[in-house]
């Protein structure tokens, strides 16, 4: 719910601005003022759904490369930076929004559909139309976009899919202090954990054993093996 709030009070900042920049350009100071209340906002934001100063950094470094490109692509005169911006924008957009998936304790679905809705409202009232140039390093971006996904987990070894912050040291968990291979970790979210709160964490096998872990400030503090139903535990 505080999540919510404070997405609902940028998304309003967010119109202010956008109305301020097409009625009244010559208000710059208080559009400044705005977007630094944004930009206040978004980091505590990013605070609140992570538990570690990495994660603050993903997290909050995702939120402002995606507002950044809006701007650029959306109000910039300069060609040529548009066209750097669509060739390497979404690549580097798809990076680090993953990395900033792995470390929120929230489910990232809601968080990325509020963030696109600021993005659509800061880029709202864009008239120009593409040319021929700029699709094409558009395209380009999506290609390169596409085999950075696709890629990502091969790279990496984080198994195939985005896991998040909780997971990742569960399986660590599993891993490095018990010694066990082949657990599907997975955690059920209903409206998140934040900073400083447990959340239930679960792991099973082909064999039938389930792990029942609880994860608080960025590791496990409790564990349980158990055999059996999978829906019943």
């Amino acid at each position: 719910m505080i999540i919510l709030i404070l997405f609902l009070i940028i998304i309003g900042l967010a119109v202010l601005e956008r109305i301020i920049y097409v009625k009244r350009k010559n208000l710059a100071k208080v559009r400044l003022f705005i977007g630094i209340l944004i930009t206040c906002l978004l980091l505590l934001i990013s605070y609140l759904i992570t538990d570690t100063a990495l994660g603050v950094f993903y997290v909050f470094l995702s939120f402002i490369s995606f507002f950044a490109l809006s701007i650029v692509n959306y109000r910039s005169n300069l060609k040529w930076l548009k066209l750097l911006s669509y060739m390497t924008g979404l690549p580097f957009i798809v990076y680090i929004l993953i990395r900033a998936i792995q470390n929120m304790l929230v489910y990232p679905r809601y968080i990325m559909f509020l963030i696109l809705t600021v993005n659509i409202i800061l880029g709202y009232s864009y008239t120009q139309k593409w040319t021929k140039k700029e699709y094409i390093f558009f395209g380009i971006g999506i290609v390169l976009a596409a085999t950075i996904l696709f890629s990502y987990y091969k790279f990496f070894g984080y198994g195939n899919r985005v896991m998040m912050k909780q997971e990742l040291v569960a399986q660590e968990f599993l891993e490095e202090e018990l010694g066990l291979d082949g657990f599907e970790v997975y955690i059920r979210v209903s409206d998140g954990n934040l900073r400083g709160k447990e959340a239930a964490v679960r792991a099973y096998d082909e064999s039938g054993t389930f792990i029942l872990m609880t994860y608080k400030n960025n590791e496990i503090i409790s564990y349980e093996i158990k055999e059996g139903d999978i829906n019943e535990i």
